[in-house]
């Protein structure tokens, strides 16, 4: 059974049918079998109570309550957002990025830091972003701007530590959500 049609089978599974706890790895072979039980044996960190998005997202907005840190978090999401309007590749090399950065946090979450999975979603992100948009200003624009807005609010709005340096794409996955949160009017930023 190949890998993609473990995933095909394991998303096409009905709702409410329980799915093991890391169905992505599900095969018959023994190898994914003794990988998923390692994984599952490997004991959490301390900073890291939050095994799925759907725990975090309750904590990362917690870390987002005054109207002005969502708001400097909605312009430098807007502004990631333009750069990509203008490479479209761009946003190919986040979502590997994204994705590189979410499956990473399996092995790692036994750490206090979030560094390792940091570093696996950026430099995934740096890489594939400037071999297929060919442009390295634009790729390291991305980022600059989206974090540097965050962080001034976190640093200087909100005087706490961002998520980021703990749940890397957790937090960049909450920062897309609450964007959208925001756009709907679920959030003040005024």
């Amino acid at each position: 059974m190949t890998l993609c049609s473990i995933l095909i089978i394991s998303v096409a599974a009905p709702r409410g049918s329980r799915r093991p706890k890391f169905w992505f790895l599900e095969s018959r072979s023994s190898k994914s079998a003794a990988v998923a039980a390692f994984m599952s044996n490997k004991a959490a960190s301390r900073l890291k109570p939050y095994a799925s998005f759907k725990e975090f997202y309750p904590f990362y907005l917690n870390q987002h309550e005054k109207p002005l840190t969502k708001l400097l978090h909605f312009l430098g999401t807007t502004c990631a957002l333009i750069i990509t309007l203008c490479e479209p590749t761009l946003l190919i090399a986040l979502a590997i990025g994204l994705f590189l950065g979410a499956a990473s946090f399996v092995l790692f979450r036994h750490l206090d830091s979030g560094l390792p999975e940091m570093a696996i979603m950026i430099l995934s992100y740096l890489l594939i972003g400037c071999v297929l948009s060919g442009s390295a200003w634009l790729t390291f624009l991305l980022p600059i701007s989206a974090y540097s807005f965050a962080w001034i609010a976190h640093f200087f709005v909100e005087g706490n530590r961002p998520a980021t340096f703990v749940y890397p794409s957790y937090s960049l996955m909450g920062d897309l959500m609450m964007f959208y949160e925001v756009l709907l009017g679920r959030h003040a930023v005024w």
